[in-house]
């Protein structure tokens, strides 16, 4: 069978797959890239090609995201694996990273702190990005830090793991950046996919979502140097309660800044 074919297989289509998903399936299961596809428009899949990538779509027609799928996603050009121990890291997570790179002079040595840093995608991004700083990757959870840990490892960039509940028995930094649980427990607007298979210790929070936040906001300001810098994300009606408890507290400077699609997503702050 042709790969034009196959895509449009009921079977293939139930899976819900993007185009670019599509890509990443024939990449990842049959090593056929979109490069391979241009060379060779009219190559067939063998009958065990195609018999391994209905069984890639069946697992996805039950909800099962992508990434825990193909076991690895992307995030800011790093290849990473993935497990159910973790969140599939998401582009509006690049927020958060772009506004840490912008928060910190370039070729000036630091400290950064990613909290609740599960598969250590904005550690390791940074990371690559600023090779002179020091960067401490965080997470209550154990089996989170050590798939961080593998991420690390394979792809030669050298982060601190510590498991931790946020900054508790750290040091201080110039920078804290986090990504922690923002969702409401009872929040119905969640998709199907992400509540049955993405880790709940990863997603929700109490006191609406802002449970973790709070706590973060109270925490960080003993583990930050002078001028130093906190970034969150967080959901898109939350900015204003954020930026509330923040100014109680003594944070200045808070701004916020939109994801992809305008929405609130990061606020900063500076305290002191």
């Amino acid at each position: 069978m042709k790969i034009d074919a196959l895509w449009r297989d009921p079977r293939i289509q139930a899976a819900g797959w993007t185009p670019s998903e599509w890509n990443q399936v024939l990449e990842s299961a049959v090593n056929v890239s979109r490069l391979d596809r241009i060379r060779e428009p009219e190559r067939i899949l063998s009958e065990i090609e195609i018999s391994a990538i209905f069984t890639l779509a069946e697992r996805a027609s039950q909800g099962e995201p992508l990434g825990y799928i193909l076991e690895h996603a992307h995030f800011d050009g790093l290849l990473l694996s993935v497990s159910p121990d973790v969140l599939i890291p998401r582009p509006d997570t690049e927020v958060l990273l772009q506004a840490a790179l912008q928060c910190v002079a370039v070729d000036v040595p630091g400290h950064l702190l990613d909290v609740c840093t599960g598969s250590g995608a904005l550690a390791l991004a940074f990371k690559t990005h600023h090779p002179s700083w020091r960067v401490v990757g965080s997470d209550i959870a154990p089996e989170a830090i050590a798939v961080a840990r593998r991420n690390g490892d394979r792809l030669g960039v050298s982060v601190e793991w510590v498991v931790t509940d946020l900054c508790d028995g750290l040091g201080q930094f110039d920078v804290i950046i986090a990504n922690p649980p923002y969702i409401a427990i009872d929040d119905t607007r969640v998709e199907f996919s992400v509540s049955t298979y993405e880790p709940a210790l990863a997603l929700f929070a109490d006191n609406e979502g802002l449970a973790v936040i709070e706590r973060l906001l109270k925490e960080a300001r003993s583990h930050l140097r002078p001028e130093g810098r906190l970034l969150i994300e967080h959901g898109p009606e939350q900015h204003g309660r954020i930026a509330s408890a923040a100014r109680k507290l003594g944070w200045l400077e808070i701004e916020c800044r939109p994801d992809l699609a305008g929405r609130d997503r990061v606020t900063t702050m500076r305290f002191s």
